[in-house]
């Protein structure tokens, strides 16, 4: 489903058409569900008698569930979107003189760049509201089904599915990491979410095998797709969405690329007194397959991993920057991971997943330590953090070990999170014997 990428948040002013875009750095989003505005009867009908002239025009309308923003809130550490659901057609109260409300639109993007620099965008076909427009892979947010939750790691499945869907291209949901979230047009929210580089020839593929599966049954939301490393090289593309131009020109800023953390030397091989820590190699698929399948290891990261989504994972993970292969007397045993915080700009994550026979001698702890000493040699000053399942007793008394501060709780994945983290130009404590493994 395309952007609706126009549309107020009750708590600002209501914008209009033509406005500048407005960002919000990436921070920890949180969404609040609200009832949606009263609309009155007379507003009611006006919109049903449009929407029966643009149905009419255009049959490939689709009258679905959508959110709608009813408040935007800037809060200490974190940003708060209220939302309410709404039908698509309610979109018509725009072109309504003297409504007291007009839906703002929530949407997602999906910023999927190229190894060869530029980021991915379409054109829009004639099955969609704005044909000829471009814009990047997304969509309008739906409401979750009953008895499920809509928050960020929602909206990160949601995006994962627009871009498999508009480019044919699969990603991990869990790989991508909020960017920014935008406010333009008609106040609307685009939640703007950044993929892993792929080679170009292979998102050209997979859109190619996309238009072919679909020629016989339906036209394709994405008629063309393009890749774009300026704004310049944009506007000789012809019309597009309201946000695509300033998103760009801050994708392509060099003060915005260096919020996003990548190792600063790289492939890089570490070693301890027991441990030895490499680049992850494609012979690492055994071990990378038995972590994220068993459930004694998932059991506290969301339980096993599909065999799809494994199989993804696979074809990525070979010398990914700041991921580490840990091997004990040469026999794979574990990896630990460095990436930037999907959840705040300056902040860098550190993970870990362990085989359970690797368990009960300080490994884990042992291997942990020496990565984040890495990271410190080059990035002193950055905020470092792990974030582990509260319930998981283990794993955070191997972070408070290794001189890690409890910092808050959060939600995720539908479960109590624990948030742990070391300050700028702290080190680990010397991991020591009996540590939780």
């Amino acid at each position: 489903m395309t952007s609706d990428s126009r549309s107020p948040a009750a708590a600002h002013p209501a914008a209009s058409a033509g406005q500048a875009v407005e960002f919000f750095g990436p921070q920890p989003l949180v969404l609040v569900e609200t009832a949606p505005p009263q609309v009155s009867a007379a507003d009611r009908l006006a919109v049903d008698r449009i929407w029966a002239r643009d149905a009419a025009a255009n049959p490939a309308l689709f009258d679905g569930p959508v959110i709608v923003c009813t408040g935007l809130e800037q809060q200490p550490g974190r940003l708060v979107l209220s939302w309410a659901p709404l039908s698509y057609r309610y979109r018509a109260l725009r072109q309504l003189p003297g409504t007291p409300w007009k839906p703002a639109a929530v949407f997602v993007t999906v910023l999927q760049p190229v190894t060869g620099g530029g980021l991915v965008v379409g054109r829009e076909s004639a099955s969609t509201a704005h044909p000829g427009r471009w814009q990047l892979p997304g969509g309008s947010v739906e409401p979750p089904p009953d008895g499920q939750q809509l928050d960020f790691e929602a909206l990160r499945r949601h995006a994962a599915r627009e871009l498999a869907e508009e480019i044919g291209l699969e990603s991990d949901p869990d790989s991508l990491r909020l960017w920014a979230v935008s406010r333009g047009e008609h106040s609307n929210i685009g939640v703007h979410l950044a993929a892993k580089p792929v080679p170009e020839g292979l998102v050209r593929r997979c859109h190619q095998a996309l238009l072919t599966s679909m020629a016989s049954s339906a036209e394709p939301e994405l008629e063309a797709i393009a890749t774009v490393d300026s704004p310049t090289r944009l506007a000789a593309l012809g019309p597009t969405v309201d946000y695509l131009h300033p998103v760009l020109a801050r994708w392509a800023d060099p003060a915005q690329a260096s919020d996003r953390w990548q190792p600063s030397v790289w492939p890089a091989t570490l070693a301890t007194s027991r441990l030895h820590l490499r680049p992850v190699e494609t012979a690492d698929a055994e071990l990378l397959s038995t972590l994220w399948s068993d459930p004694g290891v998932r059991r506290y990261l969301g339980g096993p991993v599909p065999l799809d989504r494994i199989a993804r994972r696979l074809e990525q993970a070979p010398g990914h920057p700041g991921h580490f292969t840990v091997t004990l007397h040469g026999a794979p045993i574990g990896r630990v991971t460095v990436d930037q915080d999907h959840r705040t700009a300056d902040r860098t994550e550190v993970s870990y997943e362990f085989l359970p026979s690797a368990g009960g001698r300080g490994l884990a702890a042992e291997a942990v330590a020496e990565v984040i000493r890495w990271v410190r040699t080059t990035d002193p000053e950055r905020e470092l953090v792990a974030v582990t399942q509260a319930a998981n007793r283990r794993s955070r008394r191997l972070l408070e070990a290794l001189g890690l501060s409890a910092d808050r709780r959060l939600d995720e994945h539908g479960v109590e999170q624990a948030v742990y983290v070391l300050a700028p130009g702290e080190s680990p404590a010397a991991p020591g014997q009996g540590l939780p493994s």
